[in-house]
């Protein structure tokens, strides 16, 4: 590249304008969706989140010092698998299980998540289901309007108010294992199948990527989760 170009693109920026009058900022554009989710991953360890470990490697590692002593280093990059996997679940739009003591930030990473598919942080914050004994299927699902439920003669009359985060791209759970037996089937009906049903209403989950979070992975919960909803989590992450 010639002087003359290095100082033409130093002056013009990061940001420009193009011929239809939109703002073009280059810093933010990536050759594929990879590209833009490792610029996610470095601003979020450099910038919002506090992570002493690195314990995803990859390639060889180098052996320094002897005896007792002795250690492997990585010689390639290594990355915090609390920042990685939740990452690469909202990616492939697949369901992790957050995993912490309490003040760890599992809520917090998951929220972060929905931050970087396109939601504001209240939308996120009134949208996060928190799991309690008391919870039920109509607290996390919807409820029947009571006018319908007067007047309908047949239950395809009856409309049902459903949640709005059921159609979200990003949804959390918090403590999940605090969720009744009853409610969990329900959940379990979300992530297997990906819809809910209601008085023979329908409505469509639509492709999700899921974060759920527990306290404790040793039983320590309110009720016992079921198999069947362990086996719809695809990784667990320790935070």
């Amino acid at each position: 590249m010639k002087s003359t170009d290095v100082i033409r693109e130093l002056l013009s920026g990061r940001a420009q304008t193009t011929a239809d009058l939109k703002v073009h900022l280059t810093a933010r554009d990536g050759a594929s969706l990879q590209d833009k989710f490792r610029q996610a991953y470095w601003w979020i360890v450099n910038n919002a989140v506090i992570t002493p470990y690195y314990d995803v490697e990859f390639g060889p590692t180098k052996r320094v010092g002897e005896g007792k002593d002795q250690i492997e280093l990585p010689q390639e990059y290594a990355y915090s698998s609390y920042i990685l996997l939740p990452l690469l679940t909202l990616m492939t739009r697949k369901r992790a299980l957050l995993i912490g003591a309490p003040g760890r930030g599992k809520t917090s990473i998951a929220v972060m998540m929905g931050l970087l598919a396109g939601y504001t942080h209240e939308e996120l914050k009134r949208a996060v289901q928190h799991g309690h004994p008391q919870l039920t299927v109509s607290d996390l699902l919807g409820s029947p309007l009571p006018s319908d439920l007067v007047k309908a003669e047949t239950p395809e009359q009856i409309k049902v108010s459903w949640r709005k985060w059921l159609t979200m791209r990003v949804k959390v759970v918090d403590e999940y294992n605090r969720i009744p037996t009853k409610t969990q089937s329900a959940l379990l009906s979300l992530l297997a199948e990906g819809y809910a049903e209601m008085f023979d209403q329908f409505v469509d989950a639509g492709n999700a990527a899921w974060f759920l979070t527990a306290n404790d992975d040793q039983g320590g919960g309110t009720f016992q989760v079921i198999d069947a909803l362990k086996d719809r989590i695809d990784v667990v992450v320790r935070c």
